[in-house]
């Protein structure tokens, strides 16, 4: 079973100083990108956006579920999207890819290495890319194990992505892995300031 994918879109883009995930980037908008990235290994996928945001053409595949705090942070988006998955007909998929709405490089392989760790270890919560110092995205989830541990963080208001690593069993993949994929470490690129606009790492 393919995982499904939460692409978290829901942030502020104050230091872009607009709405990022509608820049333009080689004539798609930059949302448009990572959503693609995903949908390369990835179904369902769910876009999760603020309450009042407008909600992007990006396909009849694409799920759409917003946030339940405006700017509530990415912990709260992860939850919004989990609970979407769960609440499919005929229930969750296994596992989750999530990412943000402001990664428009990722490397479909990538996200296939974190999904198929996940699937050949039952035992395993989440799986992140081995890189200094850590990032939280993009992170691989098993929803059952993931679910519980971003309500019991939020309800304690501790709000890192990171937090579910602490609470659930998680691996790392050895950058030489993933490396192997993705030299140019393309899948780590994000849009923060309009510069970031700049060419492709790829």
């Amino acid at each position: 079973m393919r995982p499904a994918g939460i692409v978290l879109a829901g942030g502020a883009s104050r230091r872009f100083g607009g709405d990022k995930l509608a820049a333009d980037l080689d004539g798609r908008s930059v949302l448009a990108h990572a959503v693609g990235g995903v949908t390369g290994v990835a179904s369902p996928v769910v876009v999760v956006l603020a309450p009042e945001a407008a909600v992007p053409d990006l396909g009849p595949a694409v799920l759409v579920a917003r946030d339940t705090e405006a700017f509530g942070g990415p912990l709260a988006g992860l939850l919004v999207g989990l609970e979407a998955l769960v609440a499919l007909p005929g229930g969750a998929p296994d596992t989750a890819i999530l990412v943000g709405g402001d990664m428009p490089s990722l490397v479909p392989g990538v996200l296939a290495l974190m999904a198929d760790a996940l699937a050949r270890d039952p035992a395993l919560g989440a799986v992140t890319l081995g890189i200094e110092p850590p990032t939280a995205l993009p992170m691989a989830v098993r929803v059952a194990l993931a679910l519980p541990a971003v309500r019991s963080l939020l309800a304690a208001d501790r709000r890192r992505l990171r937090g579910p690593l602490d609470l659930i069993p998680s691996a790392v993949i050895a950058a030489a892995e993933w490396r192997a994929l993705d030299p140019d470490a393309a899948t780590l690129r994000d849009i923060d300031t309009r510069s970031d606009l700049g060419p492709s790492p790829t």
